[in-house]
Formats: structure tokens, C-alpha cells, sequence
């Protein structure tokens, strides 16, 4: 990804994501020959995560706390002794991040978008590179967590999207007879593949691939994961807006589905027992002893 500062200066998140959607774009031509989605392509990809305690041009902060706190792990501290990182704030809600890795003579960028209480990172950089730098600065910030759909909340998010179908899949199952899961990979699926590997080895889908038609090519491609990933591999030119709209319509619905698992349907209300008091699901249990009475609070 080849982005300067003013590329995406006084934008808007739907005018950044139009400029960067134009890294994979594609005549309708390349996109009728494309049988199958190649590893090699370049992708837009968005990592969605909650955010705690990050606000833009922070980041040489958290680099430094990483680097310097003993609870921090080995592997996070080699992590930063291995990279140098940068980030150039282009507004308080944006910032362009760069990640090198001297010993391969490399830098990688990152589009730092945060947003109602969520921080996305976009990026066109390969899987490859993607694995070693922005996926490990994610896992070791303590500030940040990506987030994360149970499979049918994956499932209810692609079913969501307009004109779409399933193209593909790939799904964690118990195999029979082994001690650990396997992994089943469907690529060019077609209609009730995903139902089928569902019911004949209650396969769970971890990400999911779909084909955005119109009229009635394909015109649009991308995927989700349940691990706060979203993709657009590839859409043809003259359908950009389309696939800003998509892919504004999946963070939005990733982060209402992300709510949803975590808000409190009804307030906290404390119930006084003879022996102690609930509160809203946790019970809480007088213990006596030599020691003064205190009390302490179990779930149930």
C-alpha cells in the first residue's frame, strides 16, 4: 500500500475507504476469467477491534510500555526489539501507521481509524506480512482486542449483505476418532454447502467468502472472519461506492452484533437473603469464621 498523508487528509471514513478501495478494483473482464479468489491478489482488509484505551498518535507510547513492562511476554518484546514503528497523525480520529522490519529491509502501512469506541486498521498489505506485523501489534497492544463472532453471528452478518451469496467457506469440526479439530476448506461453494457441512459434521465457519452480484455477474468479492476481519478482494471499477457501502454496512453490523453480546438487558438489582444477597445472576455468600465477618461474592 502506496498511501501519502494527503491522500486521505480532511476525509471522511467512507472518502478514506474509496481511496483505498482503488487498490482492488478490477475490470469486469478480470473478473469474469477469475474462477477461483488467488492467494496472491491484493486484498482491503479491516480489523475491527474494541478500543480501550487508545486514542490516535499514541502509539510510540504503547510501543514503549510494551517494551519496558516485566509483565509483558518474551515473544511481545521481541516483537518490538525486532520492528520500529511510526505513526503520522493526519486528524484526531486517523493516523497513518508504518511498521518496518529492518532485517528484511521492509515497511508496511496501516490506516488507523478510531471510531465510536472501536479502532480499525486497514491495510492492502499481503497475509503473509500481515501475520508478522499488524496481527502481533494487535494481540500484545493491551488497549485494544479484536473482536470476535460466535458462527452464527457470522453467519447472520453475511446474510445481511444485499444481492450476496455464499462462494465459499472455511469451518472447524470435531473429527471423529482424533483428540483435536479439523479444519474443512470449501472454496467455489454452492447453494446450502455451508447448511450441508453444518448438519453432516457440525462444522462451525470461522470465515466466510461471498459473491455481490449485479445483474447478475459477480461484481463484488469479499469475506469475513469471526475474529475481526472483514475483506474486499476484489470489486470492478465502476462499482467503488457499492463496495464502500458494503463494507461500511459489515463494520457497522460486526459492531452492533459486538454490543449486542455485551450490553445488560436489565439494571443491577441487590436482593437482601437471610444469609447474604444476589445480585442481578451472582449470589453472595456471608462467611463466618474467627476472622471479622466479610462478605463474598460468587457466581452462580
Amino acid at each position: 500500500m502506496d498511501i501519502a498523508p494527503s491522500d486521505i487528509e480532511d476525509k471522511s471514513t467512507r472518502e478514506v475507504l474509496d481511496e483505498l478501495i482503488q487498490y482492488v478494483v478490477t475490470s469486469g473482464e478480470e473478473m469474469e476469467s477469475k474462477t477461483t479468489r488467488s492467494g496472491g491478489q491484493t486484498d482491503l482488509n479491516i480489523y475491527l477491534c474494541d478500543n480501550q484505551d487508545y486514542n490516535i498518535g499514541e502509539l510510540d507510547q504503547w510501543v514503549t510500555y510494551i517494551a519496558e513492562n516485566d509483565g509483558i511476554t518474551g515473544h511481545a518484546d521481541n516483537y518490538v526489539g525486532e520492528h520500529t514503528f511510526s505513526e503520522q497523525v493526519i486528524d484526531e480520529d486517523i493516523s497513518l501507521v508504518g511498521i518496518s522490519t529492518p532485517a528484511k529491509n521492509r515497511e508496511d502501512e496501516f490506516v488507523f481509524v478510531a471510531k465510536d469506541g472501536y479502532l480499525w486498521v486497514l491495510t492492502t498489505v499481503h497475509s503473509d506480512w500481515r501475520d508478522k506485523t499488524i496481527e502481533n501489534l494487535l494481540n500484545y497492544l493491551p488497549c485494544v482486542e479484536r473482536l470476535y463472532l460466535s458462527a452464527d453471528d457470522l453467519r447472520e452478518l453475511t446474510d445481511d449483505v444485499k444481492d450476496a451469496r455464499v462462494s465459499g467457506f472455511t469451518a472447524k469440526y470435531h473429527a471423529p476418532n482424533r483428540e483435536r479439530d479439523a479444519t474443512l476448506i470449501f472454496s467455489g461453494a454452492e447453494e446450502n454447502d455451508l447448511e450441508d457441512a453444518e448438519e453432516t459434521f457440525d462444522a462451525k465457519p470461522t470465515r466466510i467468502e461471498f459473491d455481490q452480484t449485479n445483474s447478475p455477474a459477480t461484481a463484488i468479492q469479499g469475506s469475513n472472519t469471526n475474529e475481526g476481519r472483514g475483506n474486499d478482494a476484489v470489486c470492478q471499477t465502476w462499482l467503488r461506492r457499492k463496495a464502500v457501502d458494503t463494507i461500511m454496512g459489515l463494520t457497522a453490523g460486526y459492531q452492533e452484533l459486538d454490543r449486542q453480546s455485551f450490553e445488560v438487558e436489565h439494571a443491577p438489582v441487590r436482593q437482601e437473603l437471610d444469609s447474604g444477597f444476589t445480585v442481578d445472576g451472582f449470589t453472595a455468600v456471608e462467611l463466618t469464621g474467627p476472622r471479622p465477618r466479610s462478605r463474598r461474592r460468587t457466581k452462580n
